[in-house]
């Protein structure tokens, strides 16, 4: 198994939300299935397949943080994400894509991810995006230091980490190794090639 769908239209949140942090945890892509509006006549009546939204399962309204302000920080910067693969790093990558970034550097452990967000990045920005795939662990201090030294990014971000809560309290020595000591790996390394910011 490679992808799912949620396609039950009733499911509630709570339900969504141990369906999704199952499924992630196994890597798989997951998409959405919206159900027209039955009762809204302007509704289309076509139902639609989509990726699916982790916003969806947020008690929140999402916060709109693309501005003039942030496409000038961006825009023709060396950026490197780190998890740049996963669900929370390639949404990160799309943001940026749209910002002028003068390369985008997609750091991810998980090649499968990787690839993913690199096609979809190449197929719709082609040649105007300047798009690099590193595969390594942030774990690994020599391969993740070649990266910094090749690239000399201005701007890193950091979404390498292990997240689903219940499955990394089961192997929380790899939890510790990546998220605290390849967190300070990564700083580190920011510190000694001189990068403008870290986020």
């Amino acid at each position: 198994i490679q992808e799912v769908i949620f396609a039950v239209s009733h499911l509630k949140v709570e339900e969504k939300k141990r369906l999704y942090e199952l499924y992630k945890g196994y890597g798989l892509r997951l998409k959405t299935y919206d159900y027209p509006d039955m009762q809204n006549a302007s509704s289309s009546s076509k139902r639609k397949l989509r990726e699916f939204d982790i916003e969806e399962l947020l008690f929140r309204t999402p916060l709109n943080v693309t501005n003039d302000k942030t496409t000038e920080f961006y825009k023709n910067k060396v950026v490197l994400v780190t998890g740049g693969g996963g669900s929370i790093g390639s949404e990160i990558c799309r943001q940026i894509a749209k910002m002028s970034p003068k390369q985008i550097i997609v750091l991810d452990i998980y090649e499968n991810c990787a690839y993913d967000i690199q096609q979809e990045l190449k197929f719709k920005y082609k040649d105007k995006l300047n798009l690099q795939v590193e595969i390594c662990s942030i774990t690994n201090v020599p391969a993740l230091e070649k990266v910094f030294k090749t690239y000399r990014p201005n701007i890193v971000i950091m979404a390498a980490a292990h997240k689903h809560v219940p499955l990394m309290e089961h192997n929380v020595v790899e939890a510790v190794d990546n998220n605290v000591f390849g967190t300070l790996n990564t700083v580190l390394l920011s510190e000694k090639y001189n990068v403008d910011r870290v986020h």
